[in-house]
């Protein structure tokens, strides 16, 4: 462990910022660092304050931050005062550091140019402070992402969900329909270049919400479920190309943790609301029906590994501890 932050300034220490921005790669990566906050965020509230819960949530700056001290509050239990120092002086560096890189770009009155490098050095220090809290290897460290903005892509970044403050900075004549156009977070970046580049990930919360109204407008239910591929091509209809969001994309990070969260449910013909008690058990008897094809081929595989005499060297009974353990039954 106490090599990580000497690791961590030595990598800053090689980062040249970029003067081309035809390639505009900060984009997927802050994506990744929105979807595995907000997941982390999911998983350690209370059911019953999820930010799913809210279907007519549309992400905005405020929400964000709140969402990020959040996790940062539940997760952070660095306590040791001499790392924390060493914290306070791997920023300072990181300061000094991009104000070096900048050189004759620096102008310390550009209030924009200034939040990027707060958000630059925000993110960098908490990708790898992320490394000592205790519950560091229950999830994907959210900033880590995000510091690959400026290790990586080599730019500083600032972002926005409101597009009057980069109006500026932006040109957006996009033919969207209205479902989908609110739905964007504004990227502004800026390399060793007196100007700055821009570009836009979509709000994933405001997409999973409009998945959740083409559910509720078609009525689905467990007797009338949609499709994949239907899901897919209404939301292509509504602007989002093939570019920003390949089919994958649109079942991992969209739908998948609308099913993860309990907000639909799904059966081997397509996805429905939960909003009677028949769907809640049709989606169940699915997912039971399921495991028991699972579990069914685990137990053949362990009968197999018993046959072999494999048990002493392989362990084969992980799934019957699973169960055991979930259940809280005594092995």
């Amino acid at each position: 462990m106490e090599n990580i932050i000497l690791e961590a300034r030595n990598t800053f220490s090689d980062v040249h910022l970029t003067n081309d921005y035809r390639i505009k790669r900060y984009r997927n990566n802050f994506q990744i660092h929105l979807n595995t906050l907000f997941d982390i965020s999911n998983v350690i509230v209370d059911d019953s304050q999820a930010i799913f819960n809210d279907t007519a949530l549309i992400l905005t700056d405020r929400i964000y931050h709140q969402t990020e001290g959040f996790v940062i509050e539940s997760l952070d239990d660095l306590e040791d005062e001499s790392i924390n120092e060493e914290f306070d002086n791997l920023q300072g560096f990181l300061y000094e550091k991009i104000r070096r890189e900048l050189g004759m770009y620096y102008d310390r009155t550009s209030l924009e140019l200034l939040k990027m490098i707060d958000r630059t050095v925000h993110s960098a220090i908490l990708s790898v402070k992320y490394n000592y809290f205790s519950k560091c290897n229950e999830f994907i460290n959210p900033w880590e992402s995000e510091n690959n903005i400026f290790t990586d892509n080599k730019v500083l970044h600032l972002f926005s969900t409101n597009r009057d403050e980069v109006v500026d900075f932006i040109d957006d004549d996009s033919n969207e329909s209205n479902e989908i156009s609110d739905k964007k977070i504004w990227i502004l970046a800026k390399g060793h270049r007196s100007d700055t580049t821009h570009g836009f990930v979509r709000d994933l919360l405001g997409l999973r919400n409009t998945i959740l109204a083409i559910l509720d407008e078609s009525a689905s239910s467990y007797r009338n479920p949609m499709k994949t591929e239907i899901i897919i091509r209404k939301l292509r209809q509504m602007g989002i190309s093939q570019d920003e969001y390949s089919d994958s994309n649109i079942k991992n990070w969209l739908i998948t943790p609308l099913k993860r969260n309990n907000r639909i449910g799904s059966s081997k013909d397509g996805y429905f609301m939960l909003n009677t008690c028949d769907d809640i058990a049709f989606s169940y008897g699915s997912h039971l029906e399921n495991l028991k094809g699972y579990f069914r081929t685990l137990e053949s595989h362990r009968r197999l590994a018993e046959q072999k005499n494999c048990l002493s060297t392989h362990n084969l009974n992980e799934h019957i501890e699973f169960l055991l353990r979930y259940l809280n039954l005594p092995s």
